[in-house]
């Protein structure tokens, strides 16, 4: 399973007056956009990942800290 933070999208776009704040309580300082869960994916897609099982893997900047 594959768990992200707060991701920067058409959405969220609507919402930029609560950008700072949010930005603020994300341990990298900023809202993630959908190219930082790439790797992630790829990991996850790879033969690297055929010996992984029931793995949960955060990709939040550190939200979740």
């Amino acid at each position: 399973m594959q768990a992200e933070g707060i991701l920067d999208h058409i959405g969220y776009r609507l919402r930029r007056h609560n950008n700072k704040y949010i930005a603020s309580q994300i341990a990298l300082g900023r809202v993630g956009e959908p190219d930082d869960i790439g790797g992630a994916i790829a990991l996850l897609l790879s033969e690297e990942n055929r010996w992984m099982t029931g793995q949960r893997i955060e990709v939040s900047g550190g939200q979740s800290l």
